[in-house]
């Protein structure tokens, strides 16, 4: 492993391409990620990092709430290893790396039988935010679960970590579990909208949700908000119009999404003067996320769409995902160079999606006819994969007399290891 990616630190040396330098640092998502702590430097750390950490140490014992933000696909976890050498079973089974939050969570899982409920869900849930799905899955196995409550947010638990390792490939009787536990009145109207939110967004992606389950959810959702109005934490409310602005979204009503968008983004202003906590900074840049969706979708509207990706960077600035989205919504106006190089710089902020963005930057370079641009991050993408096959045929049919030497001794190195 470490091999491979010192080949390719010396492949991206000598193609010089200086606009990715710094695709393999170890950055604050890295931090978190494997060590769930924050680097020394303030000005580097990015929302994920401080939602994550924070939502760990807000945690009260006996208490269910746990902010869950964005969760990431193990492969991503397993991108971070490969970058930086790492033993991907000995990270995701916590036998490495990391401070006094690792080791506080290496302590909890070995009196698991013996918690209470409610710190069973908050383990469960810091392993989640983590990535760490099979820890967390035992976790909610050995806990038993003895009340209502436990039961219900541990179906929701468990359809997070399907969602996040089988995709489209998801049992939908995991939402219907969820479902099925919702009916407690041991569970919090916040908590139950929560679950509706998740449930509303995910069958109109076409994830484990029946059309059944999703009505039901949507129409008890608005139920909740209806009957319980402001009383509900904002962290909740605005989740849940941002869900729910999906539906007019679908069939292309502008007017009625923007207006949901509006009401998301009011919830996430009253999180945000409510507390200074990371998860409510972390929701907007989770709405303006969605307006650029919605503008690049529904609206279509290109000027709206660039201002919202570049609002979502300036948030956030040192976060790769909203460098790419960024990129997302110039390739899709047709702006092709532009798009290449804020895919360069999406992959030169590191993880995650490294390999993700260099192909796109790949790609659009390719599109603006910058054929040797194109061809030179293929073959520094090539390098980083244990299968390059594709990428190299990609890069064949792209050659000619033209080409500069160096791709092409690049090319023949790799074909040649």
């Amino acid at each position: 492993m470490i091999s491979r990616i010192n080949h390719a630190k010396s492949i991206s040396k000598a193609l010089n391409i200086s606009e990715i330098a710094g695709w393999d640092r170890w950055n604050s998502f890295t931090e978190t990620i494997i060590g769930f702590d924050l680097p020394s430097q303030q000005d580097e750390i990015v929302e994920f990092s401080r939602e994550n950490v924070a939502a760990f140490s807000a945690t009260i014992p006996g208490d269910y709430y746990y902010p869950i933000g964005q969760v990431f696909e193990p492969d991503v976890v397993r991108e971070v290893c490969d970058l930086h050498g790492l033993d991907y079973e000995d990270v995701t089974t916590l036998r490495t790396h990391g401070g006094e939050r690792l080791n506080e969570l290496r302590d909890r899982m070995a009196r698991v039988e013996t918690m209470d409920d409610a710190d069973a869900i908050v383990l469960a849930s810091a392993l989640v935010t983590l990535s760490r799905f099979e820890l967390a899955s035992s976790v909610l196995t050995r806990a038993g679960g003895r009340g209502a409550r436990f039961q219900f947010e541990a179906a929701l638990l468990r359809y997070i970590i399907g969602n996040r390792t089988q995709g489209r490939g998801l049992d939908v009787n995991l939402m219907s579990e969820v479902r099925r536990t919702a009916a407690s009145q041991e569970v919090p109207a916040h908590r139950l909208l929560d679950a509706c939110s998740i449930a509303v967004v995910w069958y109109l992606k076409g994830v484990g949700v029946t059309k059944e389950d999703f009505e039901w959810f949507a129409r008890t959702g608005n139920t909740v908000v209806l009957e319980h109005g402001k009383k509900i934490p904002a962290v909740s409310t605005s989740a849940w119009y941002r869900g729910v602005a999906m539906i007019p979204a679908e069939i292309g009503d502008v007017s009625r999404t923007r207006a949901l968008m509006n009401e998301a983004a009011v919830s996430a202003q009253r999180a945000m003067e409510d507390s200074d906590a990371p998860f409510a900074r972390n929701l907007h840049k989770t709405y303006l996320e969605s307006s650029v969706k919605e503008h690049l979708y529904v609206s279509r509207d290109e000027e709206k769409a660039l201002q919202a990706a570049k609002d979502l960077v300036a948030w956030d600035p040192l976060w790769s995902v909203s460098a790419g989205e960024y990129a997302d919504v110039l390739a899709a106006f047709g702006k092709a160079e532009l798009a290449a190089e804020t895919y360069d710089r999406a992959t030169s902020l590191g993880a995650p999606y490294v390999t993700h963005h260099l192909r796109k930057a790949a790609q659009q370079y390719a599109k603006a006819g910058m054929t040797h641009r194109a061809i030179a991050r293929y073959l520094v993408l090539a390098s980083m994969l244990p299968d390059p096959s594709e990428v190299l045929a990609t890069v064949d049919n792209m050659l000619d007399n033209n080409t500069h030497a160096t791709l092409m001794a690049v090319r023949q190195q790799l074909a040649a290891s």
